[in-house]
């Protein structure tokens, strides 16, 4: 069992759906973004949102060498919502 620590995310840092929506149809390259799904596995392979990738919440340490190397790169995580 992964006990996940509570985040809080200032209200600037928050994307809207419609905003996010809007760089989902530009894709990553031209939106300027990497989309991270935290989910488990089980959830990803259920279904993602398309340009999503997989890195679960408690193998962030070990696959961060899948985030962009470019510290100025929006970077945008979604999850279950949930604890």
């Amino acid at each position: 069992v992964v006990v996940k620590p509570e985040i809080k995310v200032q209200d600037e840092h928050l994307m809207k759906t419609a905003e996010l929506t809007k760089l989902l149809a530009k894709g990553p390259e031209q939106g300027g973004y990497t989309l991270i799904d935290s989910r488990p596995p089980e959830g990803f392979a259920k279904g993602y949102i398309p340009t999503a990738i997989s890195i679960p919440f408690p193998k962030m340490k070990e696959m961060r060498d899948k985030l962009p190397k470019d510290k100025e790169r929006l970077v945008i995580f979604y999850c279950q919502g949930y604890r």
